[in-house]
């Protein structure tokens, strides 16, 4: 990536942001679970092939006497006619600038291994994960 990607806006509650990849499903997936396990989440077994859950425990929280935050990241890929739609949810309360920052370097890790590999990539905005009210 040219510049670094922001970390979500501490306004966005449970953030969720969509990547735009010219490649299969898989492949986009693919780069976000070796990105994820970079920053030490651990994989979730899942059924659905196009499904993608993660969690990190923060250890250092947990050695200092707190109850320690999780991590939690959810993404799911949908092909598109020119490639794939990956959206990459965050859907714990985890919201301090650690977790904030670590989704940002885990998505230009994500970014970048596949722009390395001749992908092109677009990425959308931060946008809150919650439902609208009624």
């Amino acid at each position: 990536m040219t510049e670094p990607l922001s970390p979500w806006p501490i306004t966005v509650p449970r953030p969720t942001i969509v990547l735009e990849a010219g490649c299969p499903p898989q492949t986009a997936l693919g780069a976000l679970a070796d990105a994820l396990t970079g920053e030490g989440f651990r994989l979730k077994p899942t059924t659905e092939p196009l499904h993608l859950e993660a969690a990190r425990t923060s250890w250092w929280e947990l050695l200092s006497a707190m109850l320690p935050q999780r991590g939690v990241v959810v993404a799911d890929a949908t092909a598109t006619p020119t490639g794939t739609s990956l959206r990459v949810h965050h859907p714990s309360s985890d919201n301090d600038t650690g977790a904030r920052r670590r989704a940002a370097r885990t998505l230009e890790e994500t970014v970048g291994r596949l722009r390395a590999a001749g992908v092109p990539v677009s990425i959308g905005p931060w946008q809150s994960g919650l439902a609208p009210r009624p």
